[in-house]
């Protein structure tokens, strides 16, 4: 009866050991790609700063961006690079890239918008830089002001 106990407790560590390393994959698996929510909580203003975001990071190339709270005022001073940027959305927000960034917005899915303005919503490009979308433009009544010299490619 102790070798059949023993030789249990061994298999229950042998199965612990082997189930272990596969949830953490899965988990990381799922953390990677994720929405992030401006929040503007640490100054309000500043697009690299991780904890003006929700969950608290600098969205990047596997993340969707959402900037709609209410007088949002996201300044972009860095090349970026991100699935899907969606800005507004029955409330007054904005993003300026400034011109010292370029960026890339690469959706996963042809389905979803590249870049989408909602109601309320204005992307204003300041400078000579390229901003490349790899999939559509939407906008729902507003509109896409850049100065000379600025780029928008629609690939």
């Amino acid at each position: 009866m102790k070798k059949f106990i023993a030789a249990l407790s061994l298999c229950r560590r042998r199965a612990a050991a082997l189930v272990f390393p596969v949830v953490l994959l899965l988990s990381a698996a799922g953390a990677y790609a994720e929405e992030k929510q401006w929040s503007g909580k640490y100054d309000g203003v500043t697009w690299e700063n991780d904890l003006n975001w929700s969950p608290p990071s600098a969205p990047s190339a596997s993340d969707d961006a959402r900037v709609d709270t209410d007088g949002a005022d996201a300044a972009v001073r860095e090349s970026f690079n991100l699935k899907s940027l969606t800005v507004g959305g029955h409330t007054a927000a904005m993003v300026t890239v400034w011109n010292s960034a370029d960026g890339t917005l690469r959706p996963e899915n042809s389905s979803v918008p590249a870049l989408y303005i909602r109601k309320g919503g204005s992307a204003v490009l300041r400078g000579a830089r390229v901003i490349t979308l790899t999939g559509s433009f939407k906008s729902s009544e507003e509109t896409l002001p850049a100065e000379p010299g600025f780029t928008f490619e629609a690939k």
